[in-house]
């Protein structure tokens, strides 16, 4: 009898395994962004991008390779409303590519200040480093944006006044 009930209890266990592994594929495919989404954020087809969120897209989803949000690809484009709306629906302000990048660093990379100032109002954190040890006002002081670069340190001593 013991044998049975360990028997039992070793198939319930597995079966019970089987379906988590089942689970974890399943949301690790969910929050796959599709490439053709990921390219009409780059190229600004907002309208597809936004067909895909109301059809139940995951908004923090990552592209496969580089993990890169449509978060990141607006701010890489400039694309403001694209930013607002995925903002609105919850997107990961923080959130990192593979290579620690957020769309903070990408708009200092790409110098679009006025994507640095919804970041910012949105909660960005403004000190993130990725994985070169840069943070955005360097990447942005490298590529001589200064505009972004002075943005961005009028928003830091802002924030600092607010913490005294």
């Amino acid at each position: 009898m013991a044998a049975i009930v360990d028997n039992m209890i070793r198939t319930t266990r597995a079966a019970a395994a089987l379906v988590a592994e089942e689970d974890a594929r399943k949301a690790k495919e969910a929050a796959v962004l599709p490439i053709e989404i990921f390219v009409a954020g780059m190229t600004g087809d907002s309208k597809v991008v936004f067909d895909w969120l109301d059809r139940g897209g995951d908004v923090n989803a990552g592209e496969e390779v580089t993990q890169a949000t449509l978060l990141m690809a607006a701010a890489v484009t400039g694309a403001a409303l694209l930013l607002e709306v995925l903002i609105a629906k919850g997107s990961n302000i923080d959130s990192r590519d593979v290579h620690g990048q957020t769309a903070l660093i990408f708009a200092a990379l790409y110098g679009h200040a006025a994507i640095l100032r919804q970041l910012a109002a949105a909660g960005a954190a403004l000190h993130l480093v990725c994985h070169a040890g840069l943070t955005a006002e360097q990447h942005a002081t490298r590529a001589g944006h200064w505009e972004f670069v002075r943005e961005l340190r009028a928003l830091e001593r802002a924030q600092a006044r607010r913490l005294d």
